[in-house]
């Protein structure tokens, strides 16, 4: 019930005061057809809408019981109009059979209002606002947030001309931000029913489902993004950062709003911005001096066409100025103390990993990842293997690295090897033997063969050890790792 929060902080209202208002569908057993059609058609003429989803709703509904109470104060508001899920609660139990529930009469299995599907909830929704003489919300809006497996293999397919796994389409729809159904039978019966989708929507048919050797292809350097951008959900929040924007704002609110009789209050403000998202709020005016100093401003005579075009140009700047802007987001993040730190860590050891410059500042192994890139991307260090997110990435200043550094820094890599617990235990049982192989070191020390052949080449590598391969009769053969000699 969250249209009541905000009221429990409201002057002179007690905690008491606001429970005895959150009234529930068992709270409220005489709730009926006339309760909704008030509150459905109450709230649609103090909103000026014909139709609005459950959230909307709510949310007028706060704003209306609030106006209510400031001309007529009294406990019974909230009674007389119902909040979004009882509506939807009520015409879930309603269906078109003779021995359905009368609206506010209990089924004999109640299932709990989150434990059902979204279609269902959709479908009571718009039956509520149709019956009360509303428009109703369309269906494909909701449809494409949530879709069933065969609507998801469809968009795969359309997408990358492949059959998903049941992982891949997982990791598809978090990409595409969309949920999906999860399918609880055997996945090649998802497949043929995907195919019957696909098929149904005159696409080709679909070439034979190989996982192991098709690896199709969907994301790029955008990222992530909805499946399809015109859902409100995923309309592109505006950041009021410029005066130019909010008094553009401004200009049109009393342009629309103000006039003989209206005068540009707060109350007044307030009301018009919460109509939309792309509005500044009350707070966000409070930045730039205030309402009053901005309808102040906004009425001289050219101010404003020329936040409008202020507005304008920086909703489009040039190349040169995208750019600009670029470097100097870019310098602002460098000289902050953690680019610093790793700049002076990187200065005094020559090179260093990732690794290496959290356990020198006591932070987490994630965090230089949040740094290096800002570092790397305004040219301070570069990245001594061809990926940066490779296993053994090290970073160093450009140019040419000194000897007494390098050697530094190889001297640190074989401290920060015999210091992990697998290499600890694999050089100490090649010390022990003089000779070693990989399965014996996968036998002694409890690691795959993977990981014994792993942490032995890192010997090698770096000079701990030598590798040598013993050939056996019939063609067979086994590699062999000794102590390095000079060691």
């Amino acid at each position: 019930m969250c249209g009541f929060r905000r009221d429990l902080f409201d002057e002179g209202r007690s905690f008491e005061h606001v429970r005895r208002e959150q009234v529930t569908v068992e709270d409220w057993p005489d709730l009926d057809d006339g309760h909704i059609d008030y509150g459905l058609n109450r709230v649609a003429d103090f909103a000026g809408l014909t139709s609005f989803p459950p959230s909307t709703y709510d949310v007028y509904r706060e704003d209306l019981i609030r106006e209510l109470r400031r001309r007529q104060p009294g406990d019974e508001i909230a009674r007389r109009i119902p909040t979004s899920d009882q509506i939807i609660r009520v015409y879930l139990g309603k269906d078109d059979g003779p021995d359905a529930p009368t609206p506010g009469e209990k089924p004999g299995e109640e299932t709990p209002l989150e434990e059902t599907s979204a279609e269902s909830r959709v479908e009571a929704w718009n039956r509520a606002l149709t019956e009360h003489g509303l428009d109703p919300q369309p269906v494909e809006s909701y449809q494409q947030r949530a879709v069933r497996t065969t609507e998801a293999i469809k968009r795969f397919y359309e997408k990358t001309g492949l059959l998903p796994s049941k992982k891949q389409l997982s990791k598809f729809a978090k990409y595409f931000q969309f949920s999906v159904q999860d399918w609880k039978g055997p996945w090649p019966e998802g497949l043929d029913a995907g195919r019957e989708a696909i098929k149904a929507a005159g696409f080709d048919d679909p070439p034979p489902y190989r996982p192991r050797q098709d690896k199709p292809i969907w994301e790029d350097d955008l990222g992530s993004r909805p499946w399809d951008p015109s859902d409100a959900r995923y309309r592109p929040k505006l950041v009021w950062d410029t005066e130019a924007k909010v008094l553009e704002a401004v200009g049109e609110f009393v342009r629309n709003e103000v006039g003989p009789g209206r005068p540009a209050s707060q109350d007044r403000y307030q009301d018009w911005s919460a109509k939309s998202p792309d509005r500044p709020s009350i707070p966000v005016l409070q930045n730039y001096g205030g309402l009053p100093k901005l309808v102040r401003k906004v009425s001289r005579q050219g101010e404003l066409e020329k936040a409008k075009r202020e507005a304008d140009r920086l909703a489009n700047p040039t190349e040169e100025e995208r750019e600009a802007r670029e470097r100097e987001k870019l310098a602002a993040i460098v000289v902050k103390e953690q680019c610093q730190q790793i700049l002076k860590l990187i200065t005094e050891r020559g090179e260093v990993s990732a690794r290496e410059i959290a356990e020198a500042f006591g932070w987490s192994r994630g965090t230089p990842g949040n740094w290096l890139p800002y570092l790397r991307r305004a040219g301070l260090i570069v990245c001594t293997t061809e990926s940066p997110v490779a296993k053994n990435a090290r970073y160093r200043l450009p140019g040419e690295i000194k000897p007494e550094q390098k050697a530094a820094a190889e001297r640190r890599r074989k401290e920060e090897l015999l210091q992990h617990p697998n290499g600890q235990a694999t050089w100490k049982l090649l010390k022990k033997r003089g000779e070693i192989t990989s399965p014996e070191v996968a036998a002694e020390c409890g690691f795959t063969r993977d990981t014994a052949k792993t942490w032995l080449n890192k010997l090698v590598e770096l000079g701990y050890a030598e590798r040598e391969q013993e050939w056996l009769g019939r063609g067979g053969r086994r590699v062999v790792y000794r102590i390095e000699r000079e060691t």
